[in-house]
């Protein structure tokens, strides 16, 4: 939409240094993705305490069994679909959808969930409404699985995404919920109408 080529995307505590950056858009020279891992040959970790390097070691693989993903680092692979769909690449609707739609009854996969639902509607695809839809819609008691910052951010994605579909799912989420959530899909169907 601002006609950037290239997008980048890492975290913001400082867990993926700066200094990598230079190197990271060198190499997009050549290729179309370029990822950069810690758990790669030359990668490494600094500072960490055990624990966290625990739980670095231990989330992916839960992850990796949970999503049925084939790569040793979810990371990788979330910060990929991300990046894709920050530049606005369709092919990134369905694996976007298959995260946000997973079951997370604890709630462990939630941060990769919100980036996912965030990811999907700044995608602007009509594939990710239905993935939303489920969201959104879902009954809200434990079972479900989804918090209600999703709930929030999935009413947002689909005011971005806009269309028809998207406001017959905000009306009956509005009827649904009430709260923060009721509130969200409002201003979502207040921008669609704009």
């Amino acid at each position: 939409d601002r006609g950037y080529d290239q997008a980048l995307n890492m975290d913001a505590d400082f867990s993926h240094a700066p200094r990598h950056l230079p190197a990271l858009l060198a190499g997009m020279d050549n290729a179309d993705v370029m990822i950069g891992s810690r758990y790669i040959p030359g990668g490494k970790i600094e500072g960490w305490p055990w624990t966290r390097h625990s739980m670095s070691r231990a989330a992916p693989c839960y992850a990796r069994t949970l999503l049925g993903l084939k790569s040793k680092d979810r990371s990788i692979q979330a910060h990929g679909i991300i990046s894709l769909s920050i530049l606005k690449n369709p092919a990134a609707a369905k694996p976007l959808g298959e995260i946000v739609a997973r079951r997370d009854l604890l709630h462990e996969n939630e941060e990769l969930r919100k980036e996912a639902v965030k990811a999907l509607g700044g995608l602007g695809d009509e594939v990710g409404v239905q993935y939303l839809k489920k969201v959104l819609l879902a009954k809200s008691w434990l079972a479900s699985g989804v918090s209600e910052s999703i709930k929030i951010l999935s009413a947002t994605a689909l005011g971005r995404i806009g269309g028809d579909e998207a406001v017959k799912i905000l009306e009956k989420a509005s009827k649904q919920h009430k709260g923060n959530i009721y509130n969200a899909c409002k201003m979502a169907l207040e921008g669609i109408k704009k």
